[in-house]
């Protein structure tokens, strides 16, 4: 049973590394590190997202999603 569970969640963590490039987030690493304005009005299909900020649970793996610290600036970003 725990083999079956352990494959199943390996499974779906090759199936996520898939899908977190549908949006290109890889492409964006020059932003990273940047404040939160450098990417308004630059990247298509963008969603900000502060840190402790509530987001909804849809799943679009098109969205590119940049995730912003604290302090205002980029930490990182994916698809989801």
């Amino acid at each position: 049973m725990r083999a079956l569970l352990l494959l199943c969640l390996l499974a779906g963590w090759s199936r996520v590394s898939d899908v977190e490039t549908t949006c290109n987030a890889d492409n964006y690493a020059e932003f990273v590190g940047q404040p939160e304005t450098a990417v308004y009005g630059v990247l298509p299909n963008l969603r900000v997202v502060r840190a402790g900020e509530v987001v909804t649970q849809d799943f679009n793996p098109e969205r590119l999603n940049a995730e912003v610290g604290k302090d205002g600036f980029i930490t990182r970003f994916g698809c989801y």
